[in-house]
């Protein structure tokens, strides 16, 4: 198997220059306010010059830069971000695994050209998630991470099938994806290097590290058997449409919600899905857009419902300008019949609870679990209207 890992350096820093490019050349610092007590989430270049490093605390970082800007994390905008890159990836290899936002690794087996293959990666995600990313092609999950590390912005590294060892070995034991007190055993022993521990047997690690001497040991020969695990990919059904007369009106872009809605309404009801979020886009006549993702009370496969839940944020004056075009993106989950497993659950509920009652009539004699029941409902007295009656526990 070959796996390319695509990596994307700092992505806070990059999606904040991208948001504010006056920003570009001074010193960033994201995770907050410099009072605040919180780590270092990212920080760029200029930052890190100084000193400053992730997870470090903001008020360390601050006396480290005082001059830098502190921006607070907007992990709403990180994950927009991420999810372009893989719909990016997407387009490349059915497979696409997410080691971790900024981190995916794609099933890339059988490409004659891996050059071409990672430099086409590397267009696509600046062109379709305005992203720069590293590539690192190898045959296992923990080498490719490894060579796209160590790869500059927008650069790639590729290293031969079966090369893996010979690769690894003068990488930093900081590399390795262990707990950070084996790291320092491994220092206290002098190792500093992965290429170090293939001196050693695999039985002295083993008896050294338990079950990690065995991981360390693989990976110092170029051995890493992680199995490649497909993301779960979204159920998204995507309806656009320009408007000919640019809508100034709330009652207008309603209209052309109506409209695209019915075809993907009945293409989802004929799947058994239904809806659990809508993606509003609309598109200003200036050129401008404003995105907005609303997560509906309750899954419906009814236009009715989702076009109640649209107006509701147009009607917080969601447009205050002529929009040209308008884009809905529905998210889809399965119709399991909420009703039948609502009822199934409530069933088995009662039954357990009647066994307990039972035997905790058996325990003390008499049955402590009482239940309200409604004694006369015509009567506007509380105390004559409820009573207190005994569980009827399971023998």
């Amino acid at each position: 198997m070959r796996i390319a890992c695509v990596f994307i350096h700092h992505l806070a820093v990059q999606i904040a220059l991208n948001e504010e490019p006056g920003l570009r050349g001074r010193p960033l610092i994201i995770g907050g306010l410099p009072f605040e007590v919180k780590p270092v989430l990212d920080a760029s270049f200029e930052a890190i010059a100084c000193g400053v490093k992730r997870g470090m605390p903001l008020r360390e970082a601050r006396s480290l830069c005082p001059e830098a800007v502190f921006l607070m994390p907007d992990k709403e905008a990180y994950r927009k971000a991420f999810e372009k890159v893989l719909q990016v990836l997407d387009t490349f290899s059915p497979v696409v695994e997410v080691e971790k936002p900024g981190c995916a690794y794609i099933d890339v087996t059988g490409v004659g050209n891996e050059q071409e293959l990672a430099s086409e990666l590397i267009s696509s995600v600046s062109t379709g998630a305005s992203l720069k990313g590293n590539v690192g092609i190898t045959n296992c999950k923990f080498f490719s991470l490894a060579a796209a590390l160590i790869s500059k912005p927008e650069m790639l590294t590729i290293v031969p099938s079966g090369n893996e060892e010979k690769f690894i070995r003068p990488f930093s034991i900081d590399f390795l994806d262990c707990k950070t007190e084996i790291k320092e055993r491994l220092r206290l022993l002098g190792i500093r290097f992965i290429g170090q521990l293939s001196e050693f047997t695999l039985e002295a690690l083993v008896a050294q590290f338990g079950d990690n001497g065995l991981r360390l040991y693989q990976l110092a020969h170029g051995i890493d058997l992680s199995p490649l695990i497909p993301r779960k990919r979204e159920d998204i059904i995507t309806v656009s449409a320009d408007l000919e007369a640019p809508a100034t009106l709330e009652s207008q872009l309603l209209d052309a919600c109506r409209e695209i809605l019915e075809e993907p309404v009945q293409t989802m009801r004929a799947r058994g899905k239904v809806c659990r979020e809508v993606q509003v886009e609309i598109t200003y006549e200036s050129g401008n857009s404003e995105t907005k993702r609303l997560t509906l009370k309750e899954h419906t496969s009814q236009v009715k419902v989702i076009l109640d839940r649209i107006r509701s944020w147009l009607e917080s004056g969601a447009f205050s300008a002529p929009v040209t075009q308008i884009t809905l993106s529905l998210w889809l989950t399965s119709d399991k019949g909420m009703k039948p497993s609502f009822w199934s659950e409530q069933n088995e509920k009662t039954r357990r609870l009647n066994h307990l009652a039972g035997e905790l009539k058996k325990r003390f004699g008499y049955q402590p679990l009482k239940k309200v029941q409604e004694l006369d409902p015509d009567t506007i007295v509380p105390e004559r209207r409820f009573g207190l009656t005994d569980i009827p526990g399971q023998r």
